[in-house]
């Protein structure tokens, strides 16, 4: 039962989080929301599995799907894994925020950068959208492939299903957003 409402506080959570992305904090001490930038990882690629959920091969497919989606229409997709070591449970949201800013996802003019950021240690999941997205997709169409797609993998343990999923629907539905 514990569980179970964890789980339904992710939707939830994750919701409101999308109300900050556009309040991003840079402060003259090194940090970007209130995160120590000393302590984000350097990104690998576009898809940065520091908590070891993928494959070498998932990774692989994973990396294919986003590189293509780049060079079709220049939105930067990446995706982020993030050991409970990293970063508190209280503290992922801002983490996820700050390290798409300090990584810079997205290209600079357009402000199109994604950072699908999730922990298994904590069961939580975010997606910052750059400016740029958001003028296409709105927080709910976000939320809802969160919902659809990416959670109910989860629950099954099954991440690698779920974010090849949720990131073609999100890719999809990005798709025929910029073909109005």
């Amino acid at each position: 039962m514990k569980l179970s409402l964890k789980l339904l506080f992710i939707p939830l959570i994750t919701l409101l989080s999308f109300s900050a992305c556009a309040q991003v904090k840079n402060d003259k001490s090194g940090k970007i929301n209130g995160i120590d930038t000393n302590n984000i990882k350097k990104p690998i690629g576009w898809i940065n599995d520091f908590e070891k959920v993928f494959s070498p091969t998932e990774i692989k497919t994973l990396d294919s799907l986003v590189s293509n989606f780049e060079k079709e229409t220049t939105i930067e997709i990446c995706v982020l894994t993030v050991d409970t070591a990293m970063v508190s449970y209280k503290e992922f949201e801002n983490y996820i925020l700050a390290t798409s800013n300090y990584w810079g996802v997205g290209k600079k003019e357009k402000d199109n950068g994604i950072v699908i950021g999730f922990s298994r240690g904590h069961r939580k999941i975010r997606i910052a959208n750059g400016i740029g997205i958001e003028k296409l997709i709105s927080d709910k169409e976000t939320n809802e492939i969160i919902e659809k797609y990416f959670i109910p993998n989860f629950k099954l343990n099954k991440y690698y299903e779920g974010t090849f999923a949720g990131t073609t629907e999100l890719m999809n539905l990005l798709r025929t957003k910029i073909k109005k």
